[in-house]
């Protein structure tokens, strides 16, 4: 097959374009394969250039961040295992939240708004218990949602 070559990492095979690009050798242990390839799935040159410069910015601000976790931080010693329980914001209960989302979101509202806020708060409440927001996690989302189609 023919193979033309339009713009950088762009080319043409038959009438069906592709990205293709060398993994830079000190990223390359992240990756199965020295290069990677792409059908962009377009016969539409103008399209497949686009396509192309967008997966290639895309791309090199992925090889930056794989580049930058290998570095070492400067001041790594100083920095706390955990973060300080008292300055995270989230660490209040979901009813607590509520109450908070209340009084932000639900003073102009009608007393079916606040009636369903609370409704639905206790509700989870009742299957999943009242914990702390950042302990929830998907798995709870997936049995609260089996419960309610039980339901």
């Amino acid at each position: 097959m023919v193979q033309r070559r339009m713009v950088q990492y762009v080319y043409q095979r038959g009438t069906t374009y592709y990205f293709v690009r060398r993994v830079p050798k000190d990223v390359q242990e992240h990756y199965k394969s020295t290069r990677t390839v792409i059908c962009l799935k377009t016969s539409r040159k103008d399209r497949a250039v686009r396509a192309g410069m967008s997966i290639a910015q895309r791309l090199e601000n992925y090889w930056l961040s794989l580049r930058l976790s290998n570095l070492d931080i400067p001041t790594l010693h100083l920095l706390r295992d955990r973060p300080q329980s008292a300055s995270t914001p989230s660490s209040m209960a979901l009813s607590e939240a509520m109450e908070l989302y209340l009084r932000l979101k639900g003073s102009n509202k009608d007393k079916i708004f606040q009636r369903g806020a609370e409704r639905n708060v206790r509700s989870v409440i009742n299957v999943l218990g009242n914990r702390p927001v950042e302990e929830y996690a998907s798995s709870d989302a997936a049995s609260y949602r089996d419960y309610l189609l039980e339901k």
